[in-house]
């Protein structure tokens, strides 16, 4: 931080001053790139508010743009690519080495836009992060803002961030933290270079023990407790679902225990949540439109080093990705996971089958703890508003009601193996389209999570994640399928407003084949 020592009064007014402009800039005020810099929040409190808003301002100063860097900007204003804002800062870069030299106040002001495309990048953790840290590191002294700059450059360097961030201010306090530990290590440094520095004026009293052997002494309970400290602190990152095979098990009830026998009595290992933090930038860079649900979804996480998510209801219309967004949380918090159709099962087998029939089996939960040797593993009941309320042959839904409840899944005895076994770890996530579809003691038990249909205003980066998918399908390298040009996005729009991702799956299907067969008369 600046050694500038600011008087009482004016620290006041600056900080008055800095609330007043955030309140400003909350209400739809576009922030400066200095305040963000300083932490401020992006417009409205949301990045891709704050892109689209600024691109929108530039394309309102004609003079600033020439053709190319126009087109560029105009993508920005409808879309949030990465790829974008690096043709930005290449555009940016190019135009102010043109125009610098005869407007230097032209030249500042697209200076300006390359670092703060730069700043966008790392906000949606991708590059020019090493950039802007060396730039905010080795910026001119003499303002009183110099600190801030400093904290939120050593803010980027934190792990946490490296995936990108939301809201500015966290990274600013997250490099204030690291600044002040920083600090506080250089005063102990002093300190104990002052003591070692300082002679020695007393002699040690003969009366007292030993000092050798009492040094020893204190060392041994030190240890001592440090030990039981380091043994009530230990996370417990293990769990035993099944139990030891019964030793009086025979005909087929053995063979039953027989394909248990890797897990039976065993602690298996519970995935680590990993970084919340992180997790939630990734998956809503996937799922632009589904930001408020992914941080409901999140939200247990913190609270344990295992991973957990309680009993979750995704409710949203056909199409909008609840599946595919329950589907890519277990993928990147690393839970092994299964989807369980619900949509038309007549029977509760799923759940699992009794021991006194030949087709005896566990339930979906337990077999997937089997199959992956973990116990969290994560089940996606698809389509549970179309579930068959028919009880003659047993009903899902009442099966499925011991184990959304961690009391009664922690002792949920399974009808195959017949014993009790815990399950109470295991993660459950639904998806439904219609909440009033779902049969009331379900919902009781979830929590319901609405996700939002996405919009053409996310269209950047569900199409560049959609373009990498079908690149995936047909075994292509992900760079032989460019960005959509302007002229594509255009086409789209007519073909796409909004609505279902199936649908603009579909639509880019359709112009990635058109650029196939274009190539092909070429």
């Amino acid at each position: 931080m600046s050694s500038r020592k600011t008087p009482p009064q004016e620290a006041i007014q600056h900080a008055a001053a800095r609330r007043r402009a955030e309140r400003e800039i909350l209400d739809g005020r576009l922030p400066r790139l200095d305040e963000l810099l300083r932490g401020s929040p992006f417009r409205s409190g949301n990045l891709v508010i704050d892109m689209t808003t600024w691109a929108k301002t530039l394309l309102a100063e004609p003079e600033m743009l020439d053709g190319e860097l126009r087109d560029v900007i105009h993508l920005i204003s409808i879309s949030t690519s990465p790829g974008l804002l690096v043709s930005a800062i290449e555009q940016l870069k190019r135009v102010e080495a043109e125009t610098s030299a005869t407007d230097p106040d032209l030249g500042r002001q697209l200076d300006d836009g390359v670092w703060r495309c730069r700043l966008y990048l790392c906000a949606l953790g991708k590059g020019g992060r090493q950039d802007l840290i060396h730039n905010l590191i080795v910026r001119p002294a003499g303002s009183y803002t110099e600190g801030e700059y400093r904290a939120f450059a050593h803010g980027l360097m934190c792990r946490k961030y490296f995936m990108g961030f939301e809201h500015p201010g966290e990274v600013l306090r997250e490099g204030q933290n690291a600044l002040n530990r920083l600090a506080a290590q250089v005063n102990q440094l002093d300190r104990a270079m002052d003591i070692l520095d300082a002679p020695i004026e007393e002699e040690l009293d003969p009366t007292h023990p030993d000092d050798d052997a009492l040094s020893d002494a204190m060392m041994a309970l030190a240890e001592d407790r440090a030990e039981v400290i380091r043994a009530a602190v230990r996370p417990q990152h293990v769990a035993v679902v099944v139990p030891a095979a019964p030793a009086n098990a025979t005909g087929a009830r053995r063979e039953i225990w027989r394909s248990f026998e890797t897990i039976a009595g065993r602690a298996l290992p519970l995935i680590d949540r990993g970084d919340p933090i992180a997790h939630q930038i990734s998956l809503q860079l996937r799922f632009p439109h589904a930001a408020a649900a992914i941080s409901k979804l999140l939200r247990d996480l913190p609270a344990s080093p295992a991973a957990w998510i309680r009993p979750t209801l995704l409710i949203g219309s056909p199409g909008c990705g609840k599946t595919s967004l329950a589907w890519a949380v277990a993928e990147t918090i690393g839970l092994p996971a299964v989807i369980y159709n619900a949509g038309g099962i007549a029977d509760s087998s799923g759940m699992g089958t009794s021991a006194q029939w030949h087709s005896a089996r566990p339930s979906v939960a337990l077999d997937l703890v089997r199959s992956c040797a973990k116990a969290n593993p994560l089940v996606v009941l698809d389509e549970l508003d179309k579930i068959d309320t028919d009880r003659r042959n047993g009903s899902l839904a009442d099966g499925l009601l011991g184990f959304l409840e961690r009391g009664t899944a922690a002792r949920y005895r399974d009808l195959a193996l017949e014993v009790e076994c815990d399950l109470s770890h295991v993660c459950w996530i639904a998806t439904a389209n219609r909440l009033e579809d779902v049969p009331a003691p379900l919902r009781d038990r979830m929590r319901v999570v609405q996700v939002p249909d996405p919009t053409w205003a996310h269209v950047g980066d569900l199409s560049r994640r959609i373009l990498d998918e079908i690149a995936s399908d047909r075994g292509l390298d992900e760079r032989w399928i460019d960005d959509l040009a302007a002229d594509e996005l255009e086409i789209l729009k007519s073909a796409w407003p909004g609505g279902s991702l199936r649908r603009l799956r579909r639509a880019l299907e359709v112009m990635i084949d058109g650029r196939d067969r274009l190539m092909g008369r070429a």
